[in-house]
């Protein structure tokens, strides 16, 4: 039960289009490492390349409030086409958490 290990299997599963899989993986990541930022930035991973960005934006707000850095998630390619999205702004990329 390593939530490092499968934050990242549940990205592959994702990739592979295997949705189910790669759901299930990132939730028992997140609850394994509630307080980790950076399980919630791939959770938003997982959520973007599957298509839910209303999931990935909740993903994202987390990962922020825990202190995963605005301009890594700015820089991050998955989120190419949640950039087009309003509520995208929220994300500066300053360096900064939004708030």
């Amino acid at each position: 039960e390593n939530p490092k290990l499968r934050k990242l299997y549940a990205l592959y599963l994702a990739k592979l289009g295997r949705s189910g899989a790669a759901v299930d993986e990132v939730r028992r990541a997140q609850a394994q490492a509630p307080n980790d930022g950076s399980v919630d930035f791939y959770a938003a991973r997982v959520y973007a390349v599957l298509g839910d960005a209303d999931a990935a934006f909740r993903a994202l707000r987390k990962s922020l409030t825990l202190g995963y850095s605005a301009r890594e998630i700015a820089q991050e390619p998955d989120f190419a086409l949640m950039k087009k999205d309003p509520r995208y702004r929220e994300f500066s990329g300053d360096g900064k958490t939004a708030h």
